[in-house]
């Protein structure tokens, strides 16, 4: 083998080995830029991720909260309009036809929204449960045999999810 190729081979002519000042420089400004926009893909990542769990939960909260009011109305008492809509249809009570078993008490279920507080309570038999908390808005209204029910929450970053359900009390069907 020829002894100038295996010199160009190992390193620089007269010995010299490594890198020089340019190339590092050079390899240092590259690898900035490629952090910088890394930092930045990854911060965006990271808000991104934080807006998508505040979203779920709020939905997640605001379809509970829904549900357990749905449920518990379906089963209410409507034989003798038992079921009594007040402040403004901020609240809603009712006898239900059966107990639970997690909850045995069948007369004067109350669900209320509290707008200085933006919380909707379950008051059953004296324990009064908060269902969802953020609640901006909620109204509950009759038409013929229908209660329509519509809720709006608000989350940490001012992201609003909106939910509307309507339920008919089985014992009118």
């Amino acid at each position: 083998m020829d002894p100038t190729l295996w010199k160009r081979i190992r390193g620089r002519p007269g010995g010299n080995r490594g890198f020089t000042l340019i190339e590092i420089v050079i390899g240092l400004v590259l690898l900035s830029i490629v952090g910088l926009f890394s930092i930045g893909y990854l911060r965006n990542l990271a808000e991104t991720t934080q807006l998508s769990e505040n979203q779920k939960t709020l939905m997640d909260e605001s379809k509970f909260a829904m549900e357990f009011l749905v449920r518990e109305l379906r089963m209410a008492d409507d034989t003798v309009n038992s079921i009594t809509i007040g402040g403004g249809g901020t609240s809603v009570t009712f006898d239900k036809l059966n107990a639970y078993p997690q909850d045995t008490n069948v007369s004067s279920v109350n669900y209320t929204w509290t707008s200085g507080t933006k919380t909707l309570t379950r008051t059953s038999a004296s324990i009064t449960t908060t269902l969802a908390v953020n609640v901006t808005s909620f109204n509950i209204s009759v038409s013929s045999d229908f209660y329509t029910i519509t809720m709006t929450l608000e989350g940490s970053s001012g992201e609003n999810f909106a939910l509307e359900s309507a339920v008919r009390p089985r014992i009118t069907i």
